[in-house]
This record gives C-alpha cells, structure tokens and sequence, in this order.
C-alpha cells in the first residue's frame, strides 16, 4: 500500500518584517496560496492543509478547496520554531510521509517536491532543500581566502545554505525524534528561482518582478491563475497621471494641454460600468476640461482635479455613495495616493509606479501607466459577472 502523504504550510496571521507577509501579494495571490499551489501539482488539493491563527487566510484556503488547521495563539509568535510547527502540524493529519513548505520560498517546483516524496518513500527519512554556492567568505576576523593571491571562483569550497521553505519527512521519525530533519537525509539542490525567500520588504519587490518576468505559466508559476481572486468593489477610482497615461504630458506651440490615453483601458472601463460597478476620476492635474471630456464618454459623474489631498476627496464620495473604505478598488502610481491607498478595500498599481506605492498596493500589475493597466486589473482581478456584467 502506498504511503498517504500530507503537505503543511505554517501561515501566521502577523509578521514583522514584512507586515502581515503570508498576506502579501505576487500576481495577485496571497504567498501562502503560493505555497498550497505548489504542493497541489503533486497532492489532491484536500490534502494540502494551510495552518494559522488568522480566520482570514483560513476562511481563503477552504474556499480554495484546502484543508485547514487552526492555530493555538500559544504557537502564533516567534518563540515557535520549525519543529514545533511541524509536529503541530502532523499532529492534525492523517498522513504517513509529511511535507512542510513554508511560503515565503514562492518558486518551489513540483520536480523537487516529487523527488523528495520519491526519496522518502525509498528509504531516506527526511529530504530538505539547499542551495550550494562558492563565495569569496570573509568572517569578522577578515577574508576567508588570500588577498594577494585571489583564487579563481570554481575553485573555492561550496557553501551549503540550508533553503529553510521546504521538508519532507516520515510522521514516524517527526515524532520519534521531534525534528524535521532526522538521518538518513537527501540535500535537495534548489535553482536560482527556488531560493528567492521573502525575508524583507526589497524581497518581495524582487519576487514580483521575478514572477512577471517568468509569467503565470512557467514551471515556478504554473497554476497560479487558478488562485488569482476576484473582487467586485462598489467603487472603483482610477488616477490618471501614471495610470491610464504614460505620465508625459503634452503641449503645443500655443500651450494647449494633451493627455494620451489607452483604448484597451477605456474598453475596461466600459466593461465596469456595465458591470455595474460605478467609476470615479480623481487627478493632482490641472486640466479639469479635457478629463472631464474623457469622463463623459463613459458617463463617469465623480471626477476631482486638483490639488486637495485625494484622501479628502475619497472621504466624500464615500460618504455620499454609503459606502465603506472596503467597497473601493483604486489604482495609483504615485506617493500622493498612499494615503487613499492604505485604507482601500482593494489596491493596484502599474508597473512603474513608484516604490513605495508598490509596497502598498495589493497587486503590482504588469502594465505600466498608459499601456493598459486599468484593462489588466478589471480583466484579472474583478468580477463583472454580476448586475447585467459579462462573464
């Protein structure tokens, strides 16, 4: 009889370095979404359970169709290490090989998570991953290697880093020995995309442009669509600078102001409309005229240019709408949408957007302002199924 094999995934609701960090985005999914999609290549969905203390991401992973276990808030803190979790884990499984996987590691394929049920299941105890370097090593005492003689790269003594998101190992010796690892063990070396491991706010910027670089499809990325959720936002507000432009402003000889739009992005917002779903203009610009002609040709009634803090404005239609800051959906680019940004339901921003609006937004599209990315966020992120909308 083959093994039963159950995959864990430790997602605490709150995290330090990168606030609520299991919650954070990359194409549009959560980072311990991430980490079910990769075990569900290989496990039925529902033997692929996500453990945490937040009802949130419990109440997300079954919608999903993955098994959940709550968390006891004694476990929810720093002080719990690895082991800990993992026999916590097992403890609410029914599984003879376990595999833990950890989610900021995002890029985990499912050719090395075979190969370490592969390895288990012939003999060895526990497999985890690593990753094999050769460094040029100094330690506080100074270089590790001569500095008037420098050696070449591929001679110098590889450095193996444990990788820290992934262990597999029978439920016997777990709980014989209370450790994930327990000989005899395999080292599995990881690719360049497997050790990516979101530890800082730049990590996960650098995982974002990672994963729009590989696309949904990949052997990193694939089935990561499926998990993409839609939203359908009673508002949805859009800056125009940056967002549906390029940023550039235009003028002629004569000082006229021209702003250039994208069809695709007009098309989109046709389609929220529709869908029932009314849109608002709010720009730092000047030029009330020619956004206020761009407006009417959707039949957009709440538009603001100026220079007042947009968070004020949002305010007021909110509170004229009888809405919640919940029910918003807005796309920024710049640091004057932060404060509009932080409080919304639902947040995106293009691709250039700076810095820090990307820390803030939920989802970084991969369109740049003006090239579509208002058409890239209703297409993958909202729900236009409803109130007469297409499917």
């Amino acid at each position: 009889m083959s093994p039963k094999i159950a995959g864990v995934i430790p997602a605490k609701g709150s995290s330090t370095r990168v606030a609520s960090k299991n919650r954070q985005t990359v194409l549009g999914v959560p980072l311990f979404l991430w980490a079910a999609n990769n075990l569900a290549r290989v496990l039925p969905r529902n033997d692929v359970y996500v453990d945490s203390d937040s009802p949130e991401i419990l109440a997300e992973a079954a919608r999903h169709g993955f098994g959940t276990i709550e968390r006891p808030a004694e476990l929810a803190t720093n002080a719990t290490d690895g082991n800990q979790l993992m026999l916590w884990e097992a403890s609410n499984v029914e599984a003879d090989i376990i595999l833990q996987h950890l989610p900021p590691m995002i890029f985990l394929r499912a050719e090395t998570i075979r190969k370490a049920i592969e390895l288990v299941k012939g003999g060895m105890t526990s497999a985890f991953t690593v990753h094999r370097a050769q460094h040029y090593m100094w330690d506080d005492g100074g270089p590790q290697y001569d500095l008037d003689n420098v050696p070449n790269s591929f001679t110098l003594p590889h450095v193996i880093q444990e990788g820290m998101g992934f262990y597999a190992i029978t439920r016997e010796a777990l709980f014989s020995s209370k450790r994930r690892i327990v000989e005899p063990y395999e080292m599995l070396q990881m690719d360049h995309y497997e050790t990516i491991d979101i530890d800082y706010p730049d990590d996960l910027e650098y995982a974002r442009v990672v994963a729009r670089g590989l696309g949904p499809d990949s052997e990193w990325t694939s089935g990561i669509r499926s998990l993409v959720r839609r939203h359908r936002p009673k508002l949805l507000a859009l800056d125009i600078d940056g967002v549906q432009t390029d940023g550039g402003m235009y003028y002629s000889q004569a000082g006229d102001e021209a702003k250039k739009f994208n069809t695709k992005d007009g098309m989109a917002i046709k389609l929220a409309v529709k869908a029932g779903i009314e849109v608002a203009f709010i720009s730092s610009g000047l030029n009330e005229a020619l956004i206020r002609r761009r407006a009417d040709l959707f039949g957009i009634e709440r538009i603001y240019v100026g220079t007042d803090p947009k968070i004020g404005i949002m305010q007021g239609w909110i509170d004229a709408a009888g809405i919640g800051w919940e029910d918003v959906a807005y796309i920024g680019d710049d640091i004057n949408d932060a404060p509009v940004m932080e409080k919304c339901g639902l947040t995106a921003c293009p691709a250039d957007a700076v810095a820090e609006i990307r820390q803030v937004a939920d989802i970084v599209l991969s369109k740049v302002g003006g090239a579509g990315c208002v058409r890239e966020f209703v297409d993958s992120y909202l729900d236009l199924t409803h109130a007469g909308g297409h499917s």
